[in-house]
């Protein structure tokens, strides 16, 4: 292993500046002559008889121009490049500028980026259609990953633009993603997934930050080939000044998975939004029109969304006093043996003595109320002698008449005419203290109505 430093001015031309111990001090102590470091990266792949596992150190005062497409691109990718502090070359810097301005007429030349580590580079690209990130070779057992870097790519009136990702593991940590900001640009910057999965491989965005002009259409993702097996993650990650939906419409199958777990999203994020599994959601926080950030769940039978305009007055609240309720849709596909289940809440509760859990209820606009055959309430609590748990319902037989469930003298705001009612299940058995957990059942399709999280115990 040795190191590479880089900056504007640099004249060394041989590996002399190949150093197998790492610099101390500013960049003026540590060099006392321009022919000890390098001008650029081409240079040190030209001249420095760079091997696996070096370190390219550039300065965080320097900008580099990068005029040919393919540049970077290198078959031993386990090198690592990173933006170093010009006052003490030792300490890790965000900083260094790499500008990639496509020489050629043609709006197709590709920048492709091979090394396995980039740390603190601010990143822009021009002209050109299409930015590689990671590396083309399925058998680098390496994952690329890019740390602190900032990425600038413009939209454009005539082509799409991508930043490409493809085949091997692919991380982005702390990055910046600059994705177009003009409301003339026809094309806003998309990324571009390529059988990562397929190569034994993943893409993970963690906690990264994504700026883009508002779109309801031009979607953030976009996938090269319909047969590609995708793993995507997106983990931590800000997408309040992205307006725009993440994936295409339409899309779904066995071979893509995308994880998007404890994220800041906007409203248009959730156009086209993925389901999750039957049991699983796909979980989402956003933004609403109070400022105040809720979660919306989607599941392969339906979603939940949270609503501060919309709640019980006695009801749950967030520790800033807002009060919330959730909204429950189950989808075309739910069933009397295919229900919509979801977990409403989970505490911890002493059940050594029968405890009664009740659940609250409303639609809006005068709608039928509901049966005891449409909706279920189940909890889950510790037994008292064993792990094992306890399950009370209110489940009915189907061979049983329905019943109308009891209705509500609870009040609630933001709803017109409301149909109120509840759900209430009494613990048989004697359990003990533990965690307790309530679940929802909805047997019909195309049902609508809010669920107060907030349960009632007596």
């Amino acid at each position: 292993m040795a190191y590479l430093y880089v900056k504007p001015g640099g004249t060394c031309t041989t590996s002399s500046g190949r150093y197998t111990s790492a610099k101390t001090g500013s960049w003026s102590t540590a060099f006392t002559n321009v022919n000890q470091y390098y001008a650029g990266i081409q240079e040190v792949y030209n001249n420095g008889s760079v091997t696996t596992g070096d370190y390219i150190l550039l300065c965080d005062e320097s900008v580099f121009v990068k005029l040919n497409y393919d540049d970077y691109f290198v078959s031993n990718t386990n090198h690592k490049v990173v933006s170093i502090d010009n006052d003490d070359v030792s300490v890790p810097s965000p900083g260094a500028q790499i500008i990639f301005s496509n020489s050629t007429s043609s709006p197709y030349a590709e920048f492709e980026l091979g090394m396995v580590y980039w740390y603190g580079i601010n990143f822009t690209y021009n002209y050109a259609i299409e930015w590689v990130l990671g590396t083309n070779f399925y058998q680098n057992s390496n994952a690329v990953r890019y740390e602190s870097c900032t990425f600038k790519m413009s939209g454009s009136p005539i082509y799409q633009k991508y930043y490409a990702i493809q085949k091997a593991n692919t991380i982005f940590s702390n990055c910046v993603f600059y994705l177009g900001n003009s409301p003339d640009s026809t094309y806003q910057p998309r990324f571009k997934l390529r059988n990562n999965y397929g190569a034994g491989g993943y893409t993970s965005f963690q906690n990264c930050t994504f700026i883009s002009y508002a779109s309801s259409t031009n979607n953030l993702l976009e996938f090269a080939y319909a047969t590609d097996l995708i793993d995507l993650n997106f983990i931590g990650c800000d997408f309040s000044q992205c307006n725009r939906p993440l994936i295409p419409a339409n899309l779904w199958g066995p071979s893509l998975t995308i994880n998007v777990m404890g994220c800041l999203l906007s409203s248009n994020n959730l156009i086209n939004s993925i389901k999750g599994s039957v049991r699983f959601p796909t979980t989402y926080k956003v933004l609403d029109t109070s400022n105040i950030y809720l979660l919306e769940m989607y599941y392969g039978f339906g979603s939940l969304k949270e609503f501060s305009s919309i709640y019980r007055t006695q009801g749950a609240e967030y520790s800033d006093g807002v009060l919330v309720s959730k909204k429950v849709v189950s989808n075309n596909y739910v069933t009397r043996s295919s229900p919509f289940f979801f977990k409403l809440c989970e505490f911890y509760l002493d059940t050594s003595a029968a405890k009664t859990f009740t659940v609250q209820i409303a639609q809006d606009n005068g709608s039928s109320s509901l049966t005891d055959q449409q909706i279920s309430l189940d909890v889950l609590y510790v037994d008292d002698l064993t792990s094992k748990a306890h399950v009370v319902t209110t489940d009915k037989n189907m061979l049983i008449a329905s019943s109308t469930l009891p209705t509500s003298s609870e009040s609630w705001i933001g709803l017109t005419n409301p149909t109120k009612q509840y759900l209430s299940v009494t613990t048989s058995d004697t359990g003990s203290y533990g965690l307790c957990s309530v679940h929802l059942n909805v047997y019909v399709p195309d049902l609508t109505f809010y669920v107060c999280p907030k349960v009632d115990i007596t």
